[in-house]
This record gives C-alpha cells, structure tokens and sequence, in this order.
C-alpha cells in the first residue's frame, strides 16, 4: 500500500511543480491515501493488529520515530500522539466561551 502515492497517474502536481515546496506534501498528507500510505511511510495502519496481551506497533507518524523523508524528499519529523496530548490539554485548560470564540479544529481523525 506504501506506493500509492500523489505521483501516480492524473493527480495533484508532480515534485518540484509547486512554488511552495512543502504545500504538495502538506496537501497530501491531510488525504486518506497520502497519510495512510507514502507521504507518512505508514503501511495503511497507524495502529497495527495484535495478539491478545501484546502491544501494538505504533507507525513513526504517531510516535515520532523518524525522521521521515517524502516522495519528493523533504525530511519530516511526525509525532501526532504528542501533537494530540497538546491539543487536547490546551482544550482542558479553556472555558466553553473561549472554545466557542476559536475557529475549528482543522485536523483530520
């Protein structure tokens, strides 16, 4: 699953095709098939299967066990478990009225 990719076939722009070098990754990597495949070097599951009583294998995009190069060979360094902690702690510390006032969160899952 890892070579199904924004490069293949008639998709978004190519490596090197955008003025803003990091858009292209940027963009891909808020899609399924660019987060769960090449853009994050995750093999479709950010979680993997287990035996009952064994832990998980957690993808680096989670962990942040990398750094990770793209497609077009950028070096990115994830760690979306701890981007997650800041999020939700930043939201415990707020009132109602004040997340009320905040624009959307616009991350996905």
């Amino acid at each position: 699953m890892i070579d199904f990719d924004w490069d293949n076939g008639p998709q978004p722009p190519p490596c090197g095709a955008i003025s803003t070098p990091d858009a292209r990754h940027v963009f891909s990597r808020e899609t399924c098939n660019g987060c769960h495949g090449a853009e994050t070097q995750t093999f479709f599951k950010h979680v993997e299967p287990r035996l009952p009583g064994a832990a998980s294998n957690l993808s680096a995009f989670l962990t942040g066990s990398g750094p990770l190069v793209d497609l077009c060979g950028w070096i990115h360094t994830f760690n979306d478990i701890e981007r997650r902690r800041v999020d939700l702690c930043q939201v415990l510390v707020k009132t109602c009225d004040e997340l009320d006032a905040e624009p959307p969160i616009s991350f996905v899952h």
